[in-house]
């Protein structure tokens, strides 16, 4: 039973650090510059994963007691809570970094040369459209010519795949979690307190 819980997981966990990876072998035939941009930004990105994967496990605890407890209905209003405060995390951090993408930069590595700092926004402004949704990097690199701007582009797709094929599962029928219509998004505060309580340490502990 831990084997079957754990190998996801541990998947999941594996699959989140390889798109970095990823990327950053893939922009190697573009320069030094660009490898060092993608490896600056990745750190961050890391970062903004591992704490909406806290956050996400906040919500899989208090979701689990309900569940456990035979509450089908606080199952469903925990799960709705889940979506409501990581859209609205990541929503948010999203536009931050839009928006101040390159004082962030600055502020976290210091002085960065121009041509790393370029890639290095490039890079930062799709990573950052991707959060909201948490095969492609060969052809939009090679195929296109797109370099760096090729590797956040796959990234920003294979996460909003992965989003929709996750809400789609999430919303069949026979799902315990499916969530009944948006007015289940409005924000409860006991729920969210619940949620936090697990959810903010864990994000701190990563």
């Amino acid at each position: 039973q831990l084997i079957a819980l754990l190998l996801p997981l541990i998947a999941e966990q594996a699959l989140s650090v390889t798109i970095g990876l990823a990327d950053t072998l893939m922009v190697s035939s573009v320069g030094e510059a660009a490898v060092s941009g993608v490896s600056l930004v990745d750190s961050f990105n890391t970062l903004m994963i591992q704490i909406m994967s806290a956050l996400a496990t906040g919500g899989a605890v208090v979701t689990s007691q309900y569940i456990g407890r035979q509450e089908p209905k606080d199952a469903k209003n925990a799960a709705a809570q889940i979506l409501f405060i990581l859209s609205s995390f990541s929503l948010l951090v999203a536009a931050v970094v839009v928006a101040g993408r390159h004082a962030i930069l600055r502020g976290i590595f210091g002085s960065i040369d121009v041509d790393v700092m370029r890639y290095a926004e490039t890079y930062f402004l799709l990573s950052a459209l991707s959060y909201p949704f948490i095969g492609l990097y060969a052809v939009l690199i090679y195929g296109f010519k797109m370099g760096v701007m090729g590797a956040a582009l796959a990234s920003l797709v294979s996460r909003a795949i992965a989003c929709v094929a996750v809400l789609y599962l999430l919303q069949r029928p026979a799902c315990p979690l499916r969530v009944d219509g948006l007015q289940a998004l409005a924000p409860k505060a006991r729920l969210i307190q619940q949620i936090l309580r697990v959810g903010i340490p864990a994000g701190i502990e990563n």
